[in-house]
């Protein structure tokens, strides 16, 4: 079936609903299996301090991760500032369709946050290369 619905695999939650005040690197994902993932990153209201989120890859399990090239992102990863209009309380959708195995998604806190911000993350693996995939 090629709809939505059976294209993507089920959610796997990359960064759990937490507030730190400090950077937080996400869980890996693993993209065995499919081409491309999109990316969820969810965050409440922006307290405090500068969150800028990048997107690393790698070809290995746990290791050897680097920044992920422009042209391998869909869209824009957010970047939030307290009062800013890059703001909180949103869900951003970005895009991943480099050629690396896995990937993981890291917040990086500056201006020293009291409270900061609440982000949760999840990733949806995409062009399965067996279809049906749900």
């Amino acid at each position: 079936m090629r709809d939505l619905f059976h294209g993507f695999a089920s959610p796997v939650l990359a960064m759990a609903a937490s507030n730190p005040t400090g950077t937080q690197t996400g869980t890996e994902i693993d993209l065995f299996g499919y081409e491309g993932a999109l990316i969820a990153i969810s965050v409440g209201v922006v307290t405090d301090g500068t969150h800028t989120f990048t997107l690393n890859e790698s070809d290995t399990s746990g290791s050897g991760y680097t920044l992920v090239a422009a042209g391998n992102i869909l869209g824009t990863l957010p970047a939030l500032v307290t009062g800013g209009s890059g703001g909180g309380s949103a869900t951003h959708l970005v895009g991943y369709k480099g050629a690396k195995r896995y990937i993981k998604v890291i917040k990086t806190v500056t201006a020293t946050p009291s409270t900061g911000c609440r982000v949760t993350a999840a990733v949806l693996l995409d062009k399965g290369r067996h279809l049906p995939v749900a």
